[in-house]
């Protein structure tokens, strides 16, 4: 199984301008707030199926649990696909991610996200299934895979979102060719910044980031039927996040280690640290490429 490491020079305040990310969790904290208890319901974990799970921590007047088989973290009770569609469809907070967030950075994001993961599907395609002719993108936010068969699917910043992503692990199955390549983009919540900040991390919230697996996660979602040739954690952001959040809360809660490593280290050691982590497999922004058996 293959592992990528990528240090490319990239600010998240970039992509993600903190005054707009603010004003867009807000928005999102009061649409979430409104969804009627009736619309929700309880799940099993979205990586390997189990309903063992603990109570992790509420964010939004919501439970996220920590499954007790492979440690994924996820939002149970959840509204069903479709509620989910609408609200990305037609909400206060989608509509302003569309119209000033993905505006205000167009730029940054088609240099620094989108031309690397293009490059990485091509390569990915010219290794695996170089005969590949008909490629199909999921989007972010649900939606039907399509009757196939085609040769690739790409999922990016999808499973995180998806109402089931067990059911939609089965559904490109069904649609991708015998050797067909599936690329998934999402957050791993085995990695650093995710385990340090835990029910702090920013990031963590309804509806965009519903399932956050653990690496045992990804591996039992793709389990009986796939093949996984690639699953990296090429994560930039963890330790400068965790620093930041460290030196906005310097009396918080924060194991000695953490703090030394965050406070008392260069800059050139952080990013020997991000490094490592991302060889180990431990950063909190996994890539995953697998083939259909």
């Amino acid at each position: 199984m293959k592992t990528v490491v990528s240090l490319q020079d990239l600010l998240e305040l970039e992509i993600r301008p903190g005054a707009l990310v603010g004003e867009y969790q807000r928005l999102s904290e009061e649409a979430v707030r409104s969804w009627p208890a009736s619309a929700l319901h309880d799940v099993a974990c979205p990586g390997c199926g189990s309903f063992a799970a603990r109570h992790a921590f509420d964010r939004f007047g919501l439970a996220y649990r920590e499954c007790d088989r492979c440690g994924s973290v996820y939002l149970s009770p959840r509204p069903d696909e479709r509620t989910l569609a609408e609200h990305a469809a037609s909400s206060a907070p989608a509509r302003f991610w569309r119209e000033r967030v993905l505006p205000e950075t167009e730029q940054v994001r088609r240099e620094k996200i989108l031309l690397p993961r293009t490059d990485w599907v091509h390569d990915g395609i010219a290794e695996y299934a170089p005969g590949a002719r008909t490629v199909i993108e999921l989007a972010p936010n649900g939606g039907e895979v399509p009757a196939g068969p085609v040769d690739a699917i790409t999922a990016f910043e999808t499973f995180d979102r998806a109402a089931d992503p067990r059911a939609l692990v089965a559904a490109a199955h069904r649609a991708l060719r015998p050797g067909g390549l599936l690329f998934a983009t999402a957050p791993s919540i085995s990695g650093f910044e995710l385990q340090v900040l835990w029910d702090r991390a920013r990031t963590i919230a309804p509806p965009d980031k519903i399932n956050l697996l653990s690496l045992r996660g990804f591996a039992a979602l793709f389990g009986d039927g796939w093949e996984i040739l690639e699953l990296s954690t090429p994560g930039m952001f963890d330790v400068e996040t965790v620093r930041r959040a460290v030196e906005a809360d310097p009396a918080g809660p924060w194991p000695r280690f953490v703090r030394t490593l965050v406070l008392e280290t260069s800059e050139q050691q952080r990013l020997e640290f991000q490094e490592c982590l991302q060889r180990a497999r431990l950063a909190s922004f996994a890539r995953l490429l697998v083939r259909k058996g």
